[in-house]
């Protein structure tokens, strides 16, 4: 009988620590940033005839990948791919990141996530001639 109960301890200990190891896996996918991913620019361009299919991709380890393109003379094909772009990303804090180019050009803005994190909106606050001027990318997830 003592055997018995010594097993059904061992047995539910078992099973305990199994469940809480378990728990804290799917607590650490949970935290991945909602940065990552590929997300396509849905801004508004007045009268811009290649808006809205540049994208740009931001993966887990840093790395980031943009594509650009500019319009053409051609109505077969009125728009051709013109940047292709390598660089790295960094979280600064929780709504600030950078991009750092691989010519070393450097820039921060601040981030917002909307539509449970489906949209996201890159703000940019620079002065200029005395005066602040906020602009803002925003961009629709294309992974998930």
């Amino acid at each position: 009988m003592k055997n018995l109960q010594k097993f059904f301890f061992l047995t539910l200990t078992i099973l305990i620590v199994l469940g809480v190891s378990c728990s804290k896996d799917k607590d650490e996918q949970e935290t991945v940033d909602p940065f990552i991913g590929t997300w396509k620019d849905i801004t508004i361009y007045p009268n811009y005839l290649c808006a809205n299919i540049d994208t740009i991709t931001f993966a887990a380890g840093g790395g980031m990948k943009e594509i650009y393109y500019e319009p053409t003379n051609n109505p077969a094909n009125p728009c051709v791919r013109f940047v292709d772009e390598t660089s790295r990303w960094s979280k600064l804090s929780n709504d600030k990141y950078r991009f750092t180019y691989d010519d070393g050009e450097i820039e921060d803005f601040e981030v917002q996530f909307l539509e449970n994190n489906q949209i996201l909106n890159q703000i940019y606050i620079e002065l200029y001639q005395g005066d602040t001027i906020r602009t803002i990318i925003k961009y629709r997830r294309l992974d998930l």
